[in-house]
């Protein structure tokens, strides 16, 4: 647990889920990967939803209800945590095309 990624529940709804999913998690007293196995999805998977790099799956919010006994608060949170598009660690990218004047790339045919 020394290099865990700080959770600004704040940042976006995904974050908020993110930081749900740790509170549950650490209560029950799971690592990641012990929480991956339980619900069938990678750790990756479950790491990634749990610092916002990722959006999480209706099925993931579900089952992660299901494990948690959360009265459907995951499954709440998730349509708004999907909606909002553009993971935390890439939303700097869009200001910074706009700063420099780009469009997006353009490739050579």
């Amino acid at each position: 647990m020394v290099n865990r990624k700080r959770l600004d529940p704040t940042e976006s709804t995904a974050a908020l889920f993110g930081a749900k999913l740790r509170k549950f998690r650490d209560k029950a007293g799971l690592s990641q990967a012990q929480l991956a196995d339980a619900v069938g999805y990678s750790h990756d998977t479950i790491s990634k939803v749990e610092t916002a790099a990722q959006a999480p799956s209706p099925q993931l919010a579900e089952l992660l209800d299901a494990h948690f006994s959360t009265d459907e608060q995951f499954q709440e949170l998730q349509p708004l945590a999907a909606k909002e598009g553009i993971p935390v660690f890439f939303r700097p990218y869009p200001l910074c095309q706009a700063q420099v004047g780009h469009k997006g790339m353009k490739f050579p045919n």
